[in-house]
């Protein structure tokens, strides 16, 4: 039987598994600002983690070149910046901390 490399898990407001970022005072203090650019610093000193580099790996397997990335919760951008210099046409992410939306924290200086 053959594995999947993606794996899809419902969650809810009602799934106890769920932790407290998923209010809005709750994504503010989890995905805050410092963590934010914590993140991008260490992007910039050292790429990507191996999970995003994992998923970089795979997308790249499947054929980027000229395709458009969607990314839903993108972060500082690392996987984006990633896919974009392998080819991708143009990257678009999708963001609900307000400070993440429409900046650069990821890119390199």
């Amino acid at each position: 039987m053959a594995v999947s490399p993606v794996t899809t898990t419902l969650v809810s407001a009602d799934n106890p598994g769920v932790g407290n970022c998923c209010s809005p005072k709750g994504y503010c203090w989890i995905f805050s600002e410092r963590r934010a650019r914590a993140e991008a610093k260490r992007y910039r000193r050292k790429g990507l983690d191996v999970t995003s580099r994992r998923i970089v790996d795979f997308l790249k397997q499947q054929g980027v070149h000229g395709r458009t990335l969607i990314e839903v919760g993108g972060g500082v951008g690392g996987i984006q910046i990633d896919l974009l210099k392998a080819g991708v046409a143009s990257a678009i992410s999708i963001e609900l901390t307000p400070y993440l939306r429409g900046g650069r924290l990821g890119a390199p200086a």
